[in-house]
């Protein structure tokens, strides 16, 4: 839906403003439809105000596999609460364990396939997922009725996604006239107020709850709120060369960017894209340039969500940079004769090379912050918040045309 209105405010000078709305839908979204099923009635047992598959494994306090809440360094079973000490029936998770204490805070985030399907594999997730398995549709038994599919994920791609656009464009421009000395010249402004918002970027974006795509809702990273451009059109007079440029400025405000827990399942839900909790003000995720000082403060806001469990930061809740760029164009009409043209033009993108920053769909790794490799922890802290990529590089082509 668009409404627009034009008027000439004076002699050659045009006012416009366009209000544009999009809705579309039934776009192409993946879900997973062998992920474990929460079951109903569950007790808030971690009392973060959500019922996931933390409060799930929280109540299984007896068996092989017995869960509880404690600090993310400890590891070992002694977490506080009825699980004080080693006993016969559960002690530290080894490699020879088969019965132990697991913690739901621990930084341990080995993904769902690192888990072995015949024996045992005491890493937190891993028991984490042997826990919840036999809550799979398919795990006994197959879509079609027929043997059981196991601890397998399932990619079912479905038009089901979203996304919303809402614009304003007030533009004014000045039609081409002749102006004093020889010159001529013509010239457009046009500032855009926006919002544009979606539930993923392409046909394989997962939600990070099975198949709940509106926690997903959020600006989309094509978003930026205000826009600003300004083209013209110059015309020099003979002294000048007669030549014609063009210049072309545009600015658009920050863009947002995601952060992702650091490619792992923490929500076990067999897709690795879950994101970190942030206990903070989403306005301070700001991006940094590369080799600037580390925010210490803010990453210590930063940390893994319990295993089962989502993180609580919302999707693209970064605040990337700005955009300028700069583009110019030259060209020369040589008239040979009344049918023949010759018009040479050089065209120049960002001739500044300036340096304009972008996340792309790129994202954020946090959890490479607890690694325990000194060299992994050094790269992640030189990446943290900075974009990776720079935009549109300096570039100069030159063109000949020919008319006749």
């Amino acid at each position: 839906m668009n409404l627009g209105f034009e008027r000439e405010v004076a002699k050659g000078l045009v006012f416009e403003v366009n209000a544009t709305y999009n809705k579309t839908v039934h776009l192409w979204r993946e879900t997973n439809p062998n992920a474990p099923v929460m079951p109903s009635g569950l007790p808030d047992r971690n009392g973060d105000g959500q019922i996931t598959f933390t409060d799930y494994l929280l109540g299984i306090t007896t068996g092989p596999n017995q869960f509880y809440m404690g600090s993310p360094t400890d590891n070992i079973g002694t977490g506080g609460g009825t699980h004080t000490a080693k006993n016969d029936q559960a002690a530290a998770c080894t490699t020879t364990t088969p019965v132990c204490f697991v913690n739901v805070n621990t930084p341990n985030s080995n993904s769902s396939t690192a888990c072995s399907t015949t024996t045992t594999t005491n890493t937190a997730v891993c028991r984490a997922f042997a826990a919840i398995n036999a809550l799979r549709p398919y795990f006994s038994v197959g879509p079609d009725g027929g043997p059981g599919l196991g601890a397998v994920q399932l990619e079912q791609v479905n038009s089901i996604g979203n996304s919303q656009y809402f614009g304003v464009i007030f533009e004014l421009r000045r039609r081409y006239s002749k102006l004093r000395g020889g010159f001529g010249a013509s010239w457009r402004f046009a500032y855009t107020l926006s919002r544009l918002m979606d539930d993923g970027i392409v046909n394989t974006s997962d939600p990070t709850l099975p198949g709940d795509f509106s926690r997903e809702w959020s600006r989309s990273l094509a978003d930026r709120t205000h826009r600003l451009a300004l083209t013209a059109t110059i015309d020099t007079p003979k002294w000048m060369g007669k030549l014609r440029i063009s210049p072309l400025i545009r600015y658009g405000s920050s863009a947002p960017f995601n952060l992702s827990a650091g490619g792992i399942d923490r929500n076990l839900d067999d897709v690795s894209n879950d994101r970190p909790n942030y206990f903070g003000d989403t306005q301070a995720i700001q991006w940094r340039e590369f080799g600037s000082p580390f925010p210490t403060g803010l990453a210590s806001q930063f940390g893994l969500a319990p295993i089962g469990s989502p993180g609580n930061l919302g999707r693209n809740a970064g605040h990337g940079p700005e955009l300028w760029q700069f583009n110019l164009n030259v060209t020369r009409e040589f008239r040979i004769s009344e049918r023949y043209r010759l018009r040479p033009s050089v065209e120049m993108t960002n001739p500044l090379n300036m340096n304009i920053y972008s996340f792309g769909s790129n994202f954020i790794n946090f959890d490479f912050l607890n690694s325990t490799t000194s060299t992994t922890v050094q790269t992640a802290r030189d990446n943290f918040l900075a974009p990776t990529r720079t935009m549109t590089p300096r570039r100069i082509r030159f063109g000949l045309r020919f008319d006749f």
